[in-house]
């Protein structure tokens, strides 16, 4: 490859004019081996494009790959320059999501519509919704999330134009949620669909209709379940509280507190402590505390008054306890489980008995 990028102000990389157009080597130049091989596309775009429908315009899409990854993809993703891992990086972390040290454009060249959202290989994660549509907040029964600071989305849409690329379809609708919300994208969907799906119509959204219909299985056996309509918002988003309660990397831990919290999902999970403050991420989770802050972690307090032992410390709704003693540290004893304590200070009274000394052990066991 000659060229990957222009930079500065400079005359234009393509001067087209009329005669031979050489891809590859030019017949008896040894000056500029240039490429041998097979070209299926050849394409010169007068705009600029970002990683991803740069990927796309290859028929692939990019995924990002962790340190762990040691699949085949890992050995091809090897062979980028490392300015574009670091280009793909940077517009992450300005986006607010999570980056990984690699990245490739996955792609299957041996059929048809072989990859998509819904084949990305095992330990490789899409960066797609991360670089064109890193707003939070998709759900069909609130408003649709404000775009209006979308660059993708600015590639089409700019002022005074019509049919949908005006930039007031960027903009939420108080009060009208995005299922209700009338206006279309040229690429969108269809509001209202009726019949039978198409096979691999909807790639990335089989496991919400799996989940909506109470279907699973492939691709080829979603249908429709109704004989009626339905819209197409309801049918390929969750609703707001399926949101705030999705765990697609079922570590336990909700994707919008991940998100919010770390920028993603593949950084931390039930076993990590992100802050080193000795408590689990997991449980920071539970009990509403800030995983990023080591000042901030579950602590308990214990006091004697009149033979007896005063055990607190703060909670959280629906989290449950485990209460073990000791005299030893070696040997722990079961106390007892505490369960359906609310948003507050809780406390329990254990008597102090015929030791000298007594230690207590409180686990944090689960959420309902």
């Amino acid at each position: 490859m000659l060229f990957d990028r222009l930079t500065g102000n400079t005359t234009s990389l393509f001067q087209l004019t009329p005669g031979n157009l050489y891809l590859g080597a030019k017949e008896n130049v040894t000056t500029e081996p240039g490429f041998f091989g097979w070209v299926d596309d050849f394409k010169v775009f007068g705009q600029k494009f970002n990683p991803e429908e740069i990927a796309n315009h290859a028929k692939a899409t990019l995924v990002g790959l962790s340190g762990a990854y040691q699949g085949k993809w890992n050995s091809i993703a090897s062979t980028y320059p490392a300015v574009s891992h670091q280009e793909i990086t940077t517009l992450l972390t300005s986006n607010g999501r999570t980056s990984f040290p690699k990245y490739v454009a996955y792609h299957e060249y041996t059929g048809d519509d072989i990859a998509h959202l819904g084949s990305i290989p095992t330990g490789a994660v899409s960066v797609r919704e991360s670089i064109l549509m890193p707003e939070f907040g998709f759900a069909h029964d609130v408003p649709r999330p404000d775009f209006t600071n979308n660059s993708f989305c600015f590639s089409c849409h700019d002022t005074g134009l019509k049919g949908g690329l005006g930039v007031e379809a960027l903009t939420p609708l108080t009060g009208v949620s995005w299922v209700d919300d009338t206006r279309r994208q040229p690429s969108q969907p269809f509001r209202i669909v009726t019949g039978h799906i198409p096979q691999d119509w909807l790639h990335n959204e089989v496991s919400n209709q799996a989940s909506r219909f109470g279907e699973s299985g492939t691709h080829a056996e979603m249908k429709l379940a109704t004989n009626e309509y339905v819209l197409i918002e309801e049918w390929i988003l969750s609703s707001q509280s399926q949101t705030q309660s999705e765990d697609r990397d079922g570590d336990g831990i909700t994707d919008r507190w991940e998100e919010q919290s770390f920028g993603g999902l593949l950084t931390q999970n039930a076993t990590t402590d992100r802050d080193q403050d000795g408590t689990l991420d997991i449980h920071e989770y539970y009990l509403n505390l800030n995983p990023n802050n080591p000042s901030d972690y579950f602590s308990s307090r214990l006091t004697i008054d009149s033979g007896s032992v005063n055990l607190s410390w703060p909670s959280s709704m629906g989290v449950s306890y485990r209460v073990h003693s000791s005299s030893d540290l070696r040997n722990w004893s079961f106390v007892d489980i505490v369960d359906d304590v609310g948003d507050d200070t809780y406390s329990m009274e254990e008597p102090i008995g015929g030791n000298d000394r007594m230690f207590y052990r409180i686990e944090i066991i689960g959420k309902d």
